[in-house]
């Protein structure tokens, strides 16, 4: 995801999304991870349509453990079940920022928190990076009461 610089996550009226998109697979290749972290706006689109039955039986919440020789996972946060597939510690960020200025009110940002359900976290900086076509790549670690210096 590259929001733009309001925090606009709503990238399809965009100039230049093809150009974004190409330089956030880039930036992604370079981590050189095995993962990553969706919210489950966005990963709506690759779950199922299944419609559940409603019950009131009790489901356990039991650790899920992926095959080990997958070529990548993904982690959907879905913290209310309303995903529907068919078969605190997150330590940083990182981000590229588009430069386009949305400005659209009522679309989604990049974090949004209706509600204020968990307390607002402060971030420290850890590097930028300018980046093709003007986008910016930062990069920031959650700061904790023993890192606040």
């Amino acid at each position: 995801m590259v929001p733009s610089i309001d925090g606009r996550i709503v990238t399809a009226s965009w100039p230049g999304s093809r150009m974004i998109s190409a330089e956030y697979e880039r930036v992604a290749a370079s981590l050189d991870g095995d993962a990553w972290i969706i919210g489950r706006v966005s990963m709506q689109p690759y779950a199922g349509k299944a419609r559940l039955p409603a019950s009131r039986a009790h489901i356990p919440r039991t650790d899920f453990v992926a095959r080990e020789d997958a070529p990548s996972y993904a982690i959907a946060i879905d913290p209310s079940g309303k995903l529907r597939w068919q078969s605190g510690s997150i330590h940083g960020d990182s981000v590229l920022i588009a430069p386009v200025a949305d400005g659209v009110v009522g679309t989604p940002t990049l974090f949004d928190a209706p509600g204020h359900r968990t307390p607002p976290r402060r971030l420290k900086l850890v590097s930028v990076e300018r980046r093709r076509g003007g986008m910016v790549w930062v990069r920031y670690r959650v700061q904790t009461m023993a890192t606040k210096r």
